[in-house]
This record gives C-alpha cells, sequence and structure tokens, in this order.
C-alpha cells in the first residue's frame, strides 16, 4: 500500500489510479479480517467453556468448510493442518466475494498489473538476517499468477513452509518483528536505502511513507456473505504442502527497485 505513494511510483501511475489501487487492497485486508477475526474469537471462547462454534458460523458468514476444522483443532491441535485450511478458506472466500463480484477484480485483469509479475516485480519477502548495516538479507518467492486463486494458495503454503521449515529464517523474522517496529515503511528493513522523511528524500535514497502518512483510514463496507465452499473437489487443495527450499531474494528485490527507479524516470520524460 504505501509504495503507491512512495517516490519510485510518482510517474508510474496517476493520484486516480494509485487510489483504486489501494481501495482494491483495502477491500481485500477488511475482508479478511472480517472472517478470519469472528473465528479467532470463537475459537478463544471455546478454550474457556464448551462452545458449539459450527452454529455460529453463519451468524459471521463464515464457510462450512471451516467447522470440521475447528472442530478437530479443538479436540486434537494440529497447527499445519489448520493454517492450510484458513490459507484456503481466505483466497477462495476472497475469489467469490470479492474478486468476482466487485468491481475491484478488474485490478488484476489490467495490463500494468499483469507487467508487473511478467517484470517478476511481484515479491512477498521476509527480512531475516543482517546483511550490512542498514540493509538485511530477504528471503521469499516471486508471485506468480496471482489472479489464480490456486496459485494463490500455494502460494501462502509456500510462505507458511518456509517460515516455519526453516530455523534460520523463522528466528532471523522472530528477532526482525521484535526488533523493528513495523511502519509500513520499507526503511523498516532497508534504512540505507529507503527513507519515511520526504523532506529526507534525495536521488540516493527512496521515499516510502509510513501507513499514516500514506492513507487515511477509510469506511469498507463488507462484500456479500456468500459461501465459496460449494464443490467438495476444493478439498484436494488440503493436499500435503512440500518441503520448501530457501532463496535469498535480496539480489534480486534490490536489482527490482533500480529498474523501477528507472522505469519512473522515463515515464516522466514521456
Amino acid at each position: 500500500m504505501t509504495d503507491l505513494k512512495s517516490s519510485s511510483m510518482t510517474h508510474l501511475f496517476d493520484r486516480a489510479e494509485r487510489q483504486k489501487f489501494f481501495l482494491f487492497l483495502e477491500r481485500v485486508n477488511s475482508a479478511i479480517f472480517a472472517d478470519a477475526f469472528p473465528q479467532l474469537l470463537l475459537y478463544e471462547h471455546s478454550k474457556q467453556k464448551e462452545l458449539p462454534i459450527r452454529k455460529y458460523f453463519p451468524v459471521f458468514g463464515i464457510s462450512r468448510f471451516m467447522a470440521p476444522i475447528w472442530e478437530s483443532f479443538i479436540e486434537e491441535p494440529h497447527s499445519p493442518l489448520l493454517t492450510t485450511s484458513l490459507i484456503i478458506n481466505e483466497q477462495r472466500m476472497l475469489q467469490e466475494r470479492v474478486i468476482k463480484r466487485t468491481r475491484h477484480g478488474e485490478i488484476l485483469r489490467r495490463l500494468d498489473f499483469q507487467l508487473q509479475e511478467y517484470l517478476g516485480f511481484m515479491n512477498v519477502i521476509f527480512p531475516y538476517a543482517n546483511k550490512r548495516d542498514g540493509l538485511r538479507s530477504l528471503t521469499g518467492l516471486t508471485v506468480d499468477r496471482f489472479a489464480d486463486p490456486k496459485q494463490r494458495i500455494e502460494t501462502g503454503k509456500f510462505l507458511y513452509g518456509l517460515l516455519f521449515q526453516h530455523p534460520v529464517v523463522f528466528h532471523g523474522v522472530g528477532q526482525f518483528t521484535k526488533e523493528v517496529p513495523h511502519t509500513g515503511s520499507r526503511e523498516d528493513y532497508w534504512e540505507s536505502i529507503y527513507t519515511s522523511d520526504a523532506s529526507a528524500a534525495k536521488d540516493d535514497k527512496v521515499y516510502s511513507p509510513i501507513l499514516h502518512d500514506a492513507w487515511a483510514d477509510q469506511i469498507v463496507f463488507p462484500p456479500p456473505s456468500i459461501d465459496w465452499f460449494t464443490n467438495e473437489s476444493l478439498i484436494e487443495d488440503l493436499r500435503n504442502s512440500p518441503i520448501i527450499k530457501k532463496a535469498d531474494l535480496t539480489n534480486k528485490v534490490l536489482e527490482n527497485v533500480k529498474h523501477l527507479k528507472t522505469l519512473n524516470g522515463m515515464k516522466a520524460i514521456f
């Protein structure tokens, strides 16, 4: 979200286009929160007293897909199954309630969005180690075919496996989150490249604002409460996640930063 207001985007998208992208992301995030938060609250109450959480799911518009998963977890906790199920539920819910049924879904079909994928600019990253002063090492993956819900599910599984299968990543990310308050600015992990101070931004640093400086609070109405789980073949998404290999994306992301600055500069000329 804050990238949309960074100095590397000033000429790539005009103000109206940046607003469209932001509203799409805001709608998606609010839909995820509205679906996930009641599930966690119901689970918390179930730990305090016996609670038949299944009967409350329709009240909050939670998919029936999650009912047996939570009941199984309460009886015998199994974090990989629960996490994988939550990933599946999240992406299938977004596809059915937001991408299919609102104008925001058009964003994924736009040429400029697809071009970002083609150029490899869509990276999901974890800062996990100090490479040198002001520059942390990054791991993660480059997102491909984001418009396909099945591909987004596989992306979620990959990130979950990457974080919990590799002790170096797990402990490094944990240490980063404890040491660095999260502001939404990329300065949080690359202070030698980014700055959150607009007045201090120079040619050698990219302005990356904190979230509160970039965007004001928005009123977002909840999406239609439609249960995505209408086909039992979708259970196939629960297949076990593969063993994940850690890849260092630091140099790749550094190259992307340079390319974006170049593209932004070229767009300013034209």
